[in-house]
């Protein structure tokens, strides 16, 4: 009997034919690679690429607004340095405009000089077992002049003279000098074995405790038993430029009994939410300036600027204290000082 010639009966075998061919072609579809159709690796370094640049941008315009932030802040430093202390009621006094010849009138009126700043530390000498020792170790100073491009003795002779283990030079700089490198403080010089300063009149508790800062690099580095100044980009030498700034601090806050540094801790108090001793520095008020200058007589525009100088870098200092911070942060406060606003 034929099976397939009876009524109703269907015959499948073409149909599972066209079914094998379909999934062959379905498997050959699947196994063939897709062209273009990108794969999850591609789809991934797509994502991964996109991220990048959006970071990049992001992390481009942050930087970009701390450097307008930053600028900011170093005018405004600038400002108070500067501009605060050209609102001075009082004209510098110098005595000594111009280089003077080297007469028997112009030593006369050295020795007188060096007598006056010499009986101010003595004055000044029970501040400290420290500035106790100085005043013992350098209980007097052979006086000089700028005279002709560089420092000199102005004695009989005109020659170098020989020093005692107690004594140091000091010389006098003219006002036209110090115009011209615009470096009105007090600084040791190795090379001279002395220090060099601004013939001006100088409030007297600012000048001491500069001259204190100055003696302590004498101590460490003059030619009697001192040791060679290290070079002025070194790790030690900015440590000790700090060591012998929170010096004079520490005596301009023992002179005012405690009321220089009690004022800069309440700057820092007031400024609590802010994280960057830039932007503390930065929040010194013109009233401030008033109050450090009341404070230690300052009334000239070198003695203002000079003594806000010290204010500035004190209160970076007493900022890194309070947020736990080491030598290592207030050399870093010295170097921005250094870099951005000298």
């Amino acid at each position: 009997m034929n099976l397939n010639s009876q009524k109703g009966a269907r015959n499948t075998f073409p149909l599972q034919l066209k079914i094998t061919e379909n999934r062959k072609i379905i498997m050959r579809h699947r196994n063939k690679p897709a062209k273009n159709r990108p794969t999850c690796k591609v789809k991934l370094m797509t994502l991964f690429v996109t991220l990048t640049i959006a970071l990049l941008w992001v992390a481009f315009h942050q930087k970009q607004i701390r450097e307008q932030e930053e600028k900011k802040v170093i005018q405004v430093i600038s400002d108070i340095i500067v501009i605060e202390a050209q609102k001075s009621q009082q004209i510098d006094h110098w005595w000594m405009r111009t280089q003077l010849p080297a007469t028997a009138e112009t030593m006369t009126l050295l020795e007188n000089k060096k007598n006056e700043v010499l009986s101010k530390l003595h004055k000044y000498r029970s501040i400290s077992a420290e500035t106790e020792s100085l005043v013992s170790r350098f209980n007097s100073f052979i006086p000089g002049a700028y005279v002709n491009g560089g420092f000199r003795f102005l004695n009989e002779h005109d020659s170098q003279p020989s020093y005692p283990t107690n004594s140091i030079g000091f010389f006098f700089v003219p006002e036209e000098m110090m115009r011209e490198s615009l470096y009105y403080c007090p600084t040791w010089n190795s090379g001279i074995n002395g220090i060099a300063m601004a013939a001006l009149e100088m409030p007297e508790q600012l000048e001491v405790a500069i001259l204190f800062h100055e003696l302590g690099h004498a101590k460490r580095h003059n030619k009697i038993d001192g040791k060679p100044d290290s070079d002025a980009q070194s790790a030690e030498r900015i440590q000790e430029e700090v060591e012998m700034t929170e010096f004079s601090g520490e005596i301009l806050n023992q002179i005012s009994h405690g009321a220089y540094h009690k004022y800069i801790n309440e700057i820092i108090k007031r400024e609590l939410k802010k994280n960057r001793f830039e932007q503390v520095i930065a929040s010194i008020t013109s009233d401030d300036c008033a109050v450090f200058n009341a404070m230690f007589g300052c009334s000239g525009e070198v003695p203002s600027k000079l003594l806000m100088v010290n204010c500035v870098y004190i209160l970076g200092f007493r900022f890194c204290e309070t947020r736990g911070k080491s030598m290592k942060e207030k050399i870093e406060v010295y170097n921005w000082f250094e870099t951005n606003i000298k």
